[in-house]
């Protein structure tokens, strides 16, 4: 899937976002993840995953690279907008607030679920499906032309 990167995110894809994060910050968006700390830490894979087969075919999964190896894992729309955690961003504005969270060095990848496991990143097969169900109940259908359950 070729990608063209967008320099702010469209409204269909903002809205989404803005309603992604607000589900993902319930009570029973955290019991689907109850090892982890959130879904941008310790939850990424299973939300791309999640994400992945929610939005599919229109994302794609990309990886978060810095120094020590992969240290995020998301999705990312045809158009170049990513969805993880904390909703839609540009590449842009992705690789900015982590370099406010302290880390400038990251850079986006195509993801490899060996690198990611090398890292201690997990998703065992059952979990995205949990939230993938999650996602299509508080979400209603895809919000992107095309989207099917994969």
């Amino acid at each position: 899937m070729a990608v063209t990167f967008s320099t702010s995110v469209p409204f269909i894809e903002a809205e989404f976002g803005r309603r992604l994060k607000r589900v993902l910050r319930t009570n029973a968006a955290f019991e689907l993840i109850p090892w982890a700390e959130g879904w941008t830490s310790g939850g990424c894979w299973v939300l791309a995953e999640a994400l992945y087969r929610y939005l599919h075919p229109n994302v794609r999964k990309v990886a978060m690279v810095g120094p020590n190896g992969v240290d995020h894992v998301l999705v990312v729309t045809k158009t170049g907008i990513f969805f993880d955690g904390d909703g839609a961003s540009t590449r842009s504005g992705l690789l900015k607030r982590w370099a406010n969270l302290g880390y400038p060095r990251m850079r986006l990848e195509p993801f490899s679920s060996e690198a990611a496991e090398q890292r201690g990143i997990t998703c065992h097969a059952w979990h995205p499906k949990e939230a993938e169900s999650f996602l299509r109940k508080r979400l209603g259908p895809p919000p992107f032309v095309g989207g099917s359950s994969h």
